[in-house]
């Protein structure tokens, strides 16, 4: 199903990636990782700046899949504003870490703006990705959101209202941090909840937990767990054995009933 990814970002820095979910950005490409929790295609990456580079600076934008560079790309000139490349393509894998990476040569204006739009092709029929930057920690007991890019908090408020019929067929995990040394205990453990429910497999509902252990950084949940219009869905985490704490990038794959 073909799905358009958009965002904005306001950041002067020569050098910054940006969340391709939201736009967000910084300087830190770790804090600004999504993952993509289907396969499929990306292509057509159009950038709009507000201010042109100047002079003989320049400034490019390239989709960037588990930290690398790919080959869709656009570089901005002197007098430039609107770029694309409807050129390139590059496929991914469900897991796969996403970014976008702003470069720049010379000494372009400093104050920008920039928009981006992007469009996702996945592989498998009616399904489309969500997900959030790693942003801040979370803490034992925390929730945060399954399809859009916002921090963690300690409130149940912090939820998605589903729109369509369908199912969340996955989930992936990426920490910036281990939780602990090999043979320590330590672990920390998501699920998502459904309409106030936690699905972890009791009381009838879909196990849907994840849990990362010791010293590994991902981990991944596939399954369906069907929703409706109207259902609320948001992910709960829990820590056992004290783990260090770590920021979180997790990605949603959601498959419509009705494709398109």
């Amino acid at each position: 199903m073909k799905q358009i990814l958009y965002g904005r970002g306001s950041i002067s820095n020569p050098t910054t990636w940006l969340d391709v979910f939201s736009g967000s950005e910084t300087t830190t490409e770790a804090s600004k990782v999504s993952v993509c929790a289907a396969a499929g295609v990306f292509s057509n990456l159009r950038v709009l700046i507000t201010v042109a580079p100047g002079g003989v600076a320049t400034r490019t934008y390239a989709l960037r899949v588990n930290g690398a560079d790919t080959g869709l790309t656009v570089t901005f000139g002197a007098a430039d504003t609107d770029q694309q490349d409807t050129t390139h393509t590059v496929t991914v894998a469900a897991g796969d870490t996403l970014s976008l990476h702003k470069t720049t040569t010379g000494s372009p204006a400093a104050s920008i703006t920039d928009y981006f739009t992007l469009e996702f092709d996945s592989t498998a029929a009616g399904e489309s990705i969500y997900g959030t930057r790693a942003g801040t920690k979370p803490s034992d007991g925390f929730f945060g959101p399954v399809f859009h890019s916002r921090f963690w908090g300690s409130t149940a408020a912090v939820l998605d209202v589903v729109p369509i019929a369908g199912a969340l067929t996955a989930r992936y995990y990426v920490l910036t941090s281990a939780p602990g040394a090999g043979g320590s205990g330590k672990s920390i453990t998501f699920a998502v909840v459904k309409n106030g429910v936690t699905q972890d497999g009791t009381g009838g509902t879909v196990d849907t937990r994840c849990t990362i252990s010791e010293t590994a950084t991902t981990g991944n949940w596939t399954g369906s767990l069907t929703l409706a219009p109207g259902d609320t869905v948001q992910t709960v985490v829990s820590f056992t054995n004290a783990p260090t704490g770590s920021t979180t990038s997790h990605g949603s794959c959601f498959t419509a009933t009705t494709d398109g």
